[in-house]
């Protein structure tokens, strides 16, 4: 629990409004885990694109040169 939490809770605690504040408290890092969550999948959706094109590549060429090299044999 962060301290700036745990020092809400016991002043909330100490005023008997431990329920009011704990529905705030749980809002507010329900937000910031959102926002945080947003961030990441902004930053890794062009990193799973790159990584796909580079597997789909892969895949192709390890189908393709070999009929290439028979081509050539003729």
């Amino acid at each position: 629990v962060p301290p700036a939490a745990a020092e809400m809770l016991t002043t909330a605690e100490k005023n008997g409004a431990l329920p009011e504040v704990t529905k705030i408290i749980g809002a507010h890092y329900e937000e910031e885990g959102e926002i945080k969550l947003k961030e990441l999948v902004t930053i890794l959706e062009p990193l799973i694109i790159v990584v796909m094109g580079v597997v789909v590549s892969t895949v192709i060429m390890s189908i393709m040169l070999p009929m290439f090299d028979l081509s050539s044999l003729h």
